[in-house]
């Protein structure tokens, strides 16, 4: 898999192509980020266009999404049909079952659901979850 440069950019440009390559790669809708973002449908398509900035919170916000799906692509080695199948597969949680530090943070839902509910905080959750599981002590 070749790498784009806005993969690694922090740029206003490189958000727009990381929103892009989501929606492109991750079937992530416009939909999706407004829920993620907690943002109004204008304000998002006129950023998407060019004509509008989004705040300095919500562009953080999209960089925290953009590093925590580095991190998923990282854990999945790059494996973009393992990377939709994590975003989509919706986990069943066993009401009687004890949760464990090992579950994710969306269990219950899938991925996309998960985050369209908790927005950023889910993000960070997600972020953690999946760094502990790449390089946490798991004993």
């Amino acid at each position: 898999m070749q790498v784009e440069p806005f993969f690694q950019e922090d740029t206003e440009t490189a958000l727009m192509h990381q929103v892009d390559w989501l929606q492109k790669h991750a079937q992530l809708s416009d939909q999706f980020f407004l829920n993620l973002l907690k943002v109004d449908e204008r304000t998002f398509s006129r950023w998407r266009i060019g004509d509008e900035a989004l705040s300095d919170t919500l562009r953080e916000h999209l960089r925290e999404f953009w590093q925590m799906t580095l991190h998923i692509l990282s854990f999945v080695n790059f494996d973009l049909r393992l990377l939709n199948m994590m975003v989509e597969h919706s986990s069943h949680a066993n009401a009687r079952a004890v949760r464990s530090a090992f579950d994710p943070p969306w269990l219950g839902t899938s991925l996309r659901a998960y985050l369209e509910t908790h927005g950023i905080a889910g993000t960070r959750k997600v972020n953690q979850w999946v760094q502990t599981m790449r390089f946490g002590n798991p004993s």
